[in-house]
């Protein structure tokens, strides 16, 4: 089962810019691509949409705009492993400023806030880690690379250059 929306840009009536819903569609079927995870490829591929709830046979689940029929815009996925970005994506893929971390029932743990380049963490940013540590600085790859700050939970601290995650 999904729901497609269709969602259009106005001014109201105090000259604000705010986001309306044109159409909406709820479907049981789904259809298979050979080559794709998709639920409902149709749906998919249209082109019209600009927000809608794409759910994969893996258990992820995207809910956002799209552009051209791929992930564009301001978007969430939600990973079956219980991690979440919630974010920019351009052209599928995480590209801009987001956030992506692992949610539990009881808390938020692991969160990165920063830059995402063509799907990876990357540029500036801030990650908050399960036992108190955070680090502060350049991350290149999903690593730290280059200037940052380490905060130890013990209260050292380390600011300096980083190297696949190390400091130098």
């Amino acid at each position: 089962r999904f729901i497609v929306l269709d969602i259009y840009k106005t001014i109201n009536e105090n000259n604000r810019m705010v986001k309306r819903i044109r159409s909406m569609s709820i479907s049981e079927s789904s259809t298979e691509s050979n080559n794709s995870n998709k639920i409902d490829e149709e749906a998919i591929n249209n082109k019209n949409y600009l927000y809608k709830i794409e759910k994969y046979k893996n258990g992820n689940e995207y809910r956002g705009e799209f552009k051209n029929g791929v992930k564009d815009g301001k978007g969430t996925m939600y990973y079956k492993n219980g991690y979440v970005y919630e974010g920019d994506w351009k052209n599928g893929k995480r590209d801009g400023i987001g956030k992506y971390y692992k949610k539990n029932e009881e808390s938020i743990e692991n969160l990165y806030e920063g830059e995402f380049k063509n799907g990876a963490i990357e540029g500036k940013g801030i990650s908050y880690y399960g036992n108190g540590d955070r680090y502060e600085g350049d991350y290149k790859m999903w690593n730290r690379e280059g200037k940052g700050i380490y905060y130890y939970n013990n209260g050292d601290i380390y600011e300096g250059n980083f190297k696949k995650e190390y400091p130098e």
